[in-house]
């Protein structure tokens, strides 16, 4: 089927650009080796004055071409181009269309858009506006699929009852179909089969499998929903991993004299955690060890300075290595912090401010984009401005670099640096009640959890990537932990690999300039050591990129 919009043609040599859908959905029935016809007698009639760029897309769009009017040039492209197993976007595509109309001083432009239409790659505020006059040719291959059965999520319920967590698997199947169908659903972990469950689902309906809760594994372990095949191989299975719950291990370390209950409010706000959950070490800062510091997610130092001489020298390699450190300084003077944690430290300590005569300062503004404060912003998440800093500690940041929340003064609230792997936190005030009612406000929990799991380098563990979707490795420390953790290496210039399921190797680190990876293949991603031997499951962790 074809649609042609704009206006009447217009005279003159022509600039054409012929976008075709690669996603995995073109992949059903005949409906690529039609896209690939469409794409060849698109290009057929390009003459010597004439240019047509060829573009694949599916997330993203990939010139397979420059502006060219060589014939064989097109069909070389055409025959080498591949499905993806990436879901459809059409507005990129659109808009590179677009970009190369707008560039070019042929007279004619038009755009051929060959596709089999799925709505799903229409966003919800999508906006494409190509240049006045473009002609639009839509070539529709789908013909609809009136027979595809696809398993569309799968999620993983844990419970912690019992000796072993238990996880419950339930799988969404989703029918496009104008007809009931009935299909059988399996549950593999680790290459054995589970469980095997007779779904019905209705026409144009849903249904769930939720397959008998299982002990979950020792160790990092790849599931899969599968169902019988039909036209679209490509969505009949949903890949996952499955990796047992790990505690973020966090220490606090307190003056040798605390106050009462000083980490109080801190430790009862962490130990609330469930996903992740928080474990809690408090320390006195006099009977600290080097030991104290080894696979800390976190430390916390609650009014006290940075230990000194070897003891400091541990606690910055494990910084290094990934470990966070938030700092409260609280009245502690600066002469106190060694000269070897100047390099470390995100802000210069001042004095402290005292504003219990105009009823506390608020924070009155904070960077809702940090992860940190992400939770914070959508209406009535939490509202900071209800606590109030009766004290905290002047911090000054150079060039105002890492503030991340201010005061309604202007002055800092919270302050970060990365270091190495690791990041390094200041808070101004404290975190009881000696200086702020913050623990008393319902953003306590909430902005604790979130500090701790971003200082941490904690990210919400996923069974499940989307193809397409980018891995930020300074993201999940969860993933990285294995590699880093305890070791005197710069955790951001630790080498890691990453190997696709065909294959293919990605030199990566937890932190710094390679810590990003396109996750662009169906399957299992193994992110291990490079000495590692490829899925020997030894110091590995299996990523899933899943096509929905």
């Amino acid at each position: 089927a074809r649609h042609r919009g704009g206006g009447p043609p217009l005279a003159g040599a022509r600039e054409r650009v012929v976008l075709v859908d690669r996603s995995y959905s073109m992949g059903y029935a005949d409906h690529w080796k039609r896209a690939l016809a469409a794409a060849r007698e698109a290009t057929r009639d390009i003459s010597a004055n004439d240019r047509a760029t060829l573009v694949f897309f599916a997330n993203d769009p990939v010139a397979a071409t420059e502006p060219t009017a060589n014939a064989a040039r097109l069909e070389r492209a055409i025959a080498a181009a591949k499905l993806s197993d990436e879901a459809t976007r059409y507005e990129p595509a659109l808009k590179y269309a677009g970009q190369v109309l707008s560039s070019s001083n042929l007279p004619r432009k038009e755009v051929v858009l060959i596709s089999d239409f799925q709505n799903a790659g229409w966003g919800r505020h999508d906006d494409v506006r190509l240049p006045a006059g473009t002609a639009m040719t839509a070539v529709d291959v789908g013909g609809g699929r009136d027979d595809d059965v696809a398993v569309t999520q799968v999620s993983t319920d844990r419970d912690a009852a019992g000796d072993r967590d238990r996880v419950t698997v339930t799988a969404r199947v989703t029918n496009v179909g104008a007809t009931p169908r009935t299909v059988e659903a399996t549950l593999d972990l680790g290459g054995r089969a589970i469980e095997t469950k007779q779904l019905t689902i209705a026409a144009k309906g849903v249904a769930q499998a939720r397959f008998s809760p299982t002990v979950i594994p020792a160790a990092a372990t790849r599931g899969t929903v599968r169902i019988t095949h039909d036209s679209l191989e490509a969505n009949d299975q949903f890949n996952f991993t499955l990796a047992p719950g790990e505690a973020v291990s966090i220490l606090v370390v307190e003056p040798a004299k605390p106050r009462t209950n000083q980490s109080l409010y801190l430790r009862r706000a962490l130990e609330i955690g469930d996903r992740p959950a928080f474990h809690v070490d408090v320390r006195s800062a006099d009977a600290l060890g080097a030991a104290d510091f080894t696979s800390r997610s976190l430390v916390v130092l609650d009014e006290v300075p940075p230990p000194a001489g070897a003891l400091g020298a541990r606690l910055r390699e494990a910084i290094e290595a990934g470990t966070g450190l938030l700092v409260v300084p609280g009245d502690v003077p600066a002469a106190r912090w060694s000269a070897d944690w100047a390099a470390v430290m995100p802000a210069r300590l001042g004095p402290v401010v005292d504003r219990t005569h105009d009823a506390g300062a608020t924070v009155a503004s904070v960077d809702y984009g940090h992860p940190v404060f992400e939770l914070f912003s959508a209406p009535r998440s939490g509202d900071f401005s209800t606590a109030h800093l009766f004290r905290y500690r002047q911090l000054v940041a150079p060039r105002d670099s890492g503030v991340i929340a201010r005061l309604d003064d202007g002055a800092p609230a919270l302050v970060e640096k990365a270091v190495g792997g690791g990041k390094v936190l200041v808070w101004a005030s404290s975190l009881d009640e000696y200086w702020t009612d913050l623990p008393l406000q319902p953003v306590f929990l909430p902005f604790v959890h979130e500090l701790a799991k971003y200082a941490g380098r904690y990210g919400d563990s996923r069974p499940w990537f989307q193809a397409g979707d980018v891995l930020d490795l300074s993201r999940h420390g969860e993933l990285t932990a294995p590699f880093v953790s305890g070791s005197g290496d710069a955790a951001g210039a630790s080498p890691l690999v990453l190997e696709s399921p065909s294959g293919r190797r990605t030199p990566l680190t937890a932190s710094g300039p390679g810590h990003l990876a396109v996750l662009d293949e169906q399957g299992f991603y193994e992110l291990r050591n490079p000495s590692t031997a490829s899925g020997s499951g030894t110091g590995s962790f299996n990523v899933a990129a899943v096509c929905t």
